[in-house]
């Protein structure tokens, strides 16, 4: 279920609902069956792989090399045919991305 289009719709910060404005440009994260991933935010794409942890409750996503990013953990909390919920801790803060399919 998870490979698919997911287009991105709001972010929660710390418990405050952040949604994207009209003038921002959407974002699409595609992650593909063969372990790959391209995250569109406007005219700019990432692209990497992906894998899920060993207890298949979280997603891992690793740019490729040449990015300064390292790979990121994102828990899953919700995936359905239709939505998919990550959330990633930095810290004592805590960040939840809902995307729909797209």
């Amino acid at each position: 279920r998870i490979t698919n289009q997911w287009k991105f719709i709001e972010e929660i910060d710390n418990g405050i609902v952040q949604n994207p404005s009209a003038t921002e440009p959407v974002e699409v994260l595609e992650i593909k069956e063969d372990g790959s991933y391209i995250d569109t935010f406007g005219s700019y794409s990432y692209i990497g792989t992906w894998s899920f942890s060993s207890d298949k409750e979280s997603v891992i996503l690793t740019p490729p090399s040449t990015s300064f990013w390292g790979p990121t953990t994102f828990k899953i909390l919700r995936l359905k045919s239709n939505e998919l919920w990550l959330q990633e801790t930095d810290g004592s803060e805590i960040f939840e991305y809902h995307y729909e399919k797209d």
